[in-house]
């Protein structure tokens, strides 16, 4: 198969090259979303992958202008957004709108072409074509000699060697060996081509027939679609909500001006206005001021927040509170600094614990109050 295929403008793509085209589309970009920790880096993944959507739906139209070709393609830029941020309503929406241009431009009538459409569903000046061989038949001649003659077809009878001379044509066997395995991948990939293409085309015959049928059990399939992306994120929030016993801050309580941003390493990142505090669950024992910059008293591993790249700040002080949870809190010079950091770098060291920073950068986005610092 050649990939140039996928970025030229001329040609036709057949139904279901253009479908599997915007499949693979979405599923990448969900690959690159889990595999970044749901970091904006995957937005440019889906940036390319827009484009190769793109072009799909402009071969399928055969170069035809129509507003419906962009759909696609806006619809995976705003499916990674979606997972980016976290917004299952943008999810949702962005699925169906790329789910029914895909339907309506593969509902319309491909243009006739000259030539067929490859095992790959391409049909243009890149299609790959096969040099054909000309089968060489052997045949005796007057003294025992074997001469190689083409073979047109017609008026040759099958020739049988004898067992003496099966030898000779050994090399000529090797070759036709190795081309036939250097073959056997393209042509297993034409076969599964082929039996996908005749187990969809029912479906696309069914969808001309019966169009408005087909249309509202789409649409009926994708509000389910929908309800179940918005329900499912509350429920989970529901679920992780219970299995904690007891709020990690507790200050928090009576101040419903603290942000609170939860990191997926298991600690919690907090913003009393201009203050920041970090806290964690995890220590033992009475409740007190297990570190004070003022006195220069307490837990020495707890006098500096150091990332991994060396960055040091200084906490005003560290606290257990009565529901173990410890909790540092900064000076506000700090927090623009510390928040940055918190989002770029790959871990921090505080109190004797190192947590990863991987995905911090999303969850701080979800929380609005630290978005003016990053």
């Amino acid at each position: 198969m050649q990939l140039n295929t996928f970025f030229c403008r001329r040609g036709v793509d057949s139904n279901l090259r253009f479908g599997l085209i915007n499949l693979a589309g979405f599923l990448l970009v969900l690959f690159f979303c889990v595999l970044f920790s749901g970091q904006p880096y995957s937005i440019l993944v889906a940036l390319l992958a827009a484009v190769i959507l793109l072009l799909s739906a402009v071969r399928r139209v055969n170069g035809k202008f129509t507003p419906l070709q962009f759909i696609p393609a806006l619809g995976l830029l705003l499916f990674s957004v979606g997972l980016v941020y976290q917004w299952p309503i943008l999810t949702g929406v962005s699925v169906v709108m790329s789910a029914i241009s895909v339907v309506v431009i593969g509902l319309r009538p491909l243009p006739s072409m000259g030539s067929r459409f490859d095992a790959f569903g391409y049909s243009g000046p890149l299609m790959a074509t096969r040099p054909s061989r000309r089968r060489v038949e052997p045949t005796l001649v007057s003294d025992g000699e074997v001469s190689l003659e083409p073979f047109d077809g017609a008026g040759h009878e099958q020739f049988e060697p004898a067992h003496s001379a099966e030898s000779s044509f050994e090399p000529e066997r090797s070759h036709d060996a190795a081309m036939n395995l250097n073959g056997s991948l393209t042509e297993t990939l034409a076969v599964i081509a082929s039996g996908m293409s005749k187990a969809v085309s029912p479906l696309i015959a069914l969808a001309k027939r019966h169009p408005k049928v087909v249309g509202s059990t789409f649409a009926a399939s994708m509000l389910v679609l929908i309800a179940v992306s918005m329900l499912w994120p509350v429920a989970e929030k529901v679920g992780a909500t219970a299995e904690h016993e007891v709020p990690i801050e507790p200050q928090s309580e009576g101040n419903s001006d603290i942000k609170t941003a939860e990191m997926p390493d298991g600690f919690n990142v907090l913003l009393d206005g201009d203050v920041l505090q970090l806290s964690w669950l995890g220590e033992r024992g009475e409740p007190g001021l297990i570190w004070s910059l003022a006195t220069a008293k307490g837990d020495k591993s707890c006098q500096n927040l150091t990332f991994n790249n060396d960055a040091k700040y200084r906490p005003i002080e560290v606290r257990l509170t009565a529901t173990t949870a410890t909790v540092a809190r900064f000076s506000p010079l700090d927090t623009r600094a510390i928040v940055n950091d918190i989002a770029m770098r790959g871990s921090l060291k505080l109190c004797g614990y190192q947590f990863s920073l991987k995905g911090s950068q999303a969850a701080l986005a979800k929380e609005p109050a630290f978005r003016p610092y990053l």
